[in-house]
């Protein structure tokens, strides 16, 4: 039993390690010249159905707490991704982030004697050892803080790094799970994305094996989330289909868009301009 627990451990550690390096890679290294550079088409590929398992295992409609940012449409766009997070704050702690820059670029940070002091302590035996973060670093403070975010769909199409955000997302999902959720929009769909950009860019940077892997991705996302029971959140519209929440037990994933339906309004439907719009009696 000790030897299989020690076999999941390590295996555990290789995969950590693996999404740390792509998240570090996309922060710190990615530019417009060296996208093609980063990575190979199999570590997109574990990426996706790595992330796959986990996401398969969330519900269909999500129940979120407060507070969480709620963001539209990326369509690619990986720097506007990029300086959101600048702006509004990381899905990260500050000592995360740190983490990640002094791994990537190899810094070396001096220690001082008081952190060498330190060091020592912590490597006796017999001292109780602190607990150490998803990322390797130590827990110092529950109190630092890092935004939790809800995305709407719409990461593909349109712009030239759709990749590039759909990547990044999932990676940090997989460290983080309760930082980041993903609602499926429209575009999440081969009938769709193969004509707006996202098929042409993953077949001329990689190949169709793996624009494949990022469908089977994209048939396993959520469809809409409620916050605090609430707040009810998804790319399109309520659909006049949608009663009760209980609906969705019935729709099982991987599934495609559905031409019509309650899946086809939550990711389609638009507000009609015709129609006269009511102030709510709450």
């Amino acid at each position: 039993m000790a030897n299989n627990e020690k076999i999941i451990s390590e295996d555990q550690k290789k995969v950590r390690g693996f999404v740390q390096r792509i998240i570090g890679k996309l922060m710190f290294k990615w530019s417009h010249t060296q996208s093609m550079e980063l990575f190979c088409a199999a570590e997109l590929a574990e990426l996706c159905l790595r992330a796959r398992e986990l996401i398969w295992t969330e519900p269909i409609c999500l129940k979120l707490e407060a507070p969480i940012c709620v963001m539209g449409d990326i369509h690619g766009q990986f720097d506007d991704l990029l300086g959101m997070f600048d702006l509004n704050g990381w899905p990260l702690t500050e000592t995360e982030i740190q983490w990640f820059k002094e791994n990537t670029l190899k810094i070396k940070k001096p220690q001082s004697k008081s952190e060498q002091k330190s060091t020592q302590q912590d490597s006796n035996p017999g001292q109780q050892q602190q607990q150490k973060s998803i990322v390797g670093i130590e827990n110092r403070s529950e109190k630092e803080e890092h935004k939790r975010y809800l995305f709407l769909g719409d990461y593909v199409d349109r712009g030239q790094y759709s990749m590039e955000v759909v990547t990044l997302l999932i990676a940090i999902k997989m460290l983080y799970p309760d930082r980041i959720y993903m609602l499926r929009g429209n575009h999440e769909s081969r009938s769709v994305n193969c004509h707006y950009g996202f098929w042409r860019e993953v077949t001329a940077r990689y190949d169709q094996k793996l624009y494949d892997c990022y469908q089977n991705l994209f048939n396993v996302l959520p469809f809409c989330a409620v916050i605090e029971n609430s707040i009810i959140c998804m790319h399109g519209g309520i659909s006049e289909q949608l009663k009760n929440l209980n609906q969705f037990t019935v729709f099982k994933r991987p599934l495609e868009i559905p031409d019509v339906g309650v899946l086809a309004d939550l990711t389609w439907a638009d507000p009609d301009p015709v129609c006269c719009f009511l102030l709510s009696s709450f």
